[in-house]
Formats: C-alpha cells, structure tokens, sequence
C-alpha cells in the first residue's frame, strides 16, 4: 500500500483523505519508506522530523470536524518534505 501511496498526486490524496480511505499517518508511513529507500542516493533530507510529524497527524485526526473536510483548500493531512 505505502508504494501506491506515494504515487498519488496531492488532489487524489486529498480525496481520499476526505473520504478516510487513508489517513494522515499512512501518507507519512509511505513518505517516510520512499525516503528510506531513496535518501542515501540522492542525499537532500538532512533533518527527518517524523515522530513530530506523526503527532502533528493525531492532534489533526482528533481535531478534525467532519465539515473541515470538505473546506475549499484544505490539505490537512497531506505529508510534504520541505527543502531550504
């Protein structure tokens, strides 16, 4: 699953976050084995912060009403890596 996960567009994840076919934890589960898998080649995510990530997704879920969901531009959920 975490291999099909990293393959959606942002939209389609977004979607199916609406829909809780996935939650915000399973993005970071598949992000954080892609990263795994390719960050000794590629060598760009010097600071991996996954356990904040992962608590930032539980106080999201438990925070959630179930109208947030349908805002127009919420991306609540969607795991991202962030370069500077």
């Amino acid at each position: 699953m975490a291999h099909d996960l990293i393959r959606l567009s942002a939209t389609e994840a977004i979607e199916r976050l609406r829909r809780r076919d996935i939650s915000p934890l399973d993005l970071i589960d598949a992000a954080e084995a892609r990263i795994a898998e390719m960050e000794p080649q590629v060598n760009a995510l010097p600071t991996l912060c996954f356990d904040r990530a992962r608590e930032h997704a539980k106080r999201l879920m438990a925070e959630r009403h179930p109208a947030a969901a349908d805002e127009p531009g919420w991306l609540g959920g969607l795991a991202v890596s962030i370069k500077t």
